[in-house]
């Protein structure tokens, strides 16, 4: 029995050191990459200095192999790789500060030219993923390449997938919200809906006023039409001419203007009347209908880019 131990023993022993022998050369062949990729870069070789470095730092995974590593992209015309790396720099816990300054006034922002970003807000209860990257942080802003890029929300009900599209140097943020059916808006942010009694109240006020500006046409128009008979009828049993009319004539010439007037206040009111009662139904229509909402996750992107907002569902 106890040389069964011993065995066991010495097979372990034998085992982690052998293990750490192939830690220790892995480490030096890593090295060797690193100072070979500083050979290539500083000879000018870039793309191959690249490589070393992305090599090198698969296994050293230090500040220094990653810095090199992002600046080689840099110059190599890979800027996602290249921006990525950099914020990843910037999150170390005791990177190089000229690093740091270059990163934050020179390599980043020039790579945000030629990248475009992905924000996501949403609960931390919530799976997203961008392109089927999954997001460890969900109010992060991820750098993506210019395009669409699909955006992917788990929620208790299954799986929302929608497109963000990016333009050049812009940031599109995903807001996913999680609504219920009894969610209700504040105070300050009510809208009216079809379910309001403003919906019907405008409409209906805007309709009888233009119905009374109709039926006050239409009065009008019946006194015009009575002032024109009584002018027509004092015509006739006058002759209105010389220098000197009868007070028939000046009768009938005052009724003849009347009647113009009201004519022209009858036509106004029609006018109006037909305006209002358009306006009463178009309001009517477009009202913003109220929409029920069901229990999951809804992604609305807000764009940011030369200066202008949009915001809306995706």
């Amino acid at each position: 029995m106890r040389l069964r131990r011993l065995a066991i023993v010495s097979a372990v022993l034998l085992g982690s050191t052998s293990a750490q022998a192939q830690t220790e050369a892995a480490i030096r062949e890593a090295e060797n990459r690193f100072n070979e990729g500083v050979e290539l870069y500083t000879a000018g070789k870039i793309e191959e200095a690249r490589l070393k470095y992305t090599q090198a730092h698969a296994v050293l995974k230090n500040s220094r192999t990653l810095w090199n590593l992002a600046v080689s992209e840099a110059f190599s015309k890979r800027p996602l790789e290249a921006i990525r790396h950099l914020r990843e720099y910037l999150k170390l816990p005791s990177p190089n500060p000229v690093h740091v300054a270059s990163a934050r006034e020179r390599y980043i922002p020039d790579l945000e030219k030629q990248t475009a970003r992905v924000r996501v807000e949403a609960p931390g209860a919530l799976k997203v993923s961008v392109d089927g990257e999954p997001l460890r942080d969900h109010d992060t802003i991820l750098d993506v390449m210019p395009g669409v890029h699909r955006v992917e929300v788990t929620t208790p009900q299954g799986v929302e997938r929608r497109e963000a599209s990016c333009g050049l140097g812009e940031t599109v943020t995903v807001r996913v919200v999680v609504a219920t059916t009894a969610q209700t808006k504040g105070d300050g942010d009510k809208t009216p809906t079809d379910d309001s009694p403003a919906r019907w109240v405008v409409p209906t006020a805007l309709g009888v006023a233009g119905l009374a500006a109709i039926g006050a046409g239409i009065g009008f128009r019946v006194a015009a039409s009575g002032k024109g008979d009584e002018a027509e009828t004092a015509r006739h049993s006058q002759t209105c001419g010389g220098s000197a009319p009868s007070p028939e004539c000046a009768k009938a010439l005052s009724l003849a203007g009347d009647e113009q007037t009201d004519k022209n206040v009858a036509t106004g009111l029609w006018i109006t009347g037909g305006a209002l009662a358009i306006g009463a139904l178009v309001t009517y229509l477009v009202w913003p209908k109220s929409e029920a909402r069901s229990a999951g996750a809804h992604v609305a992107p807000l764009r940011l880019g030369s200066g202008a907002v949009v915001l809306g569902r995706f």
